[in-house]
């Protein structure tokens, strides 16, 4: 049986790492949502200028996330 990997998404794709119990690496599983502390799902990828915004997030929060 295929050990599973990572389910955090990265700048490059899904992280490749071996996954625990929770679906993420040891690396990710301690990335929490910038607003509510929760486990982080997904990093915001609002670009402006030459950046992107980045902010960790969980799904609801991401739902919420704007930038006005």
């Amino acid at each position: 049986m295929e050990t599973p990997k990572c389910k955090f998404p990265t700048w490059t794709g899904l992280c490749k790492k071996e996954a625990n119990k929770n679906g993420y690496c040891l690396e990710h599983e301690k990335v929490k949502c910038a607003k509510c502390g929760t486990q982080a799902t997904d990093l915001c990828d609002y670009a402006y200028s030459m950046a992107v915004c980045g902010m960790p997030l969980c799904n609801e929060c991401k739902k919420e996330h704007r930038h006005d």
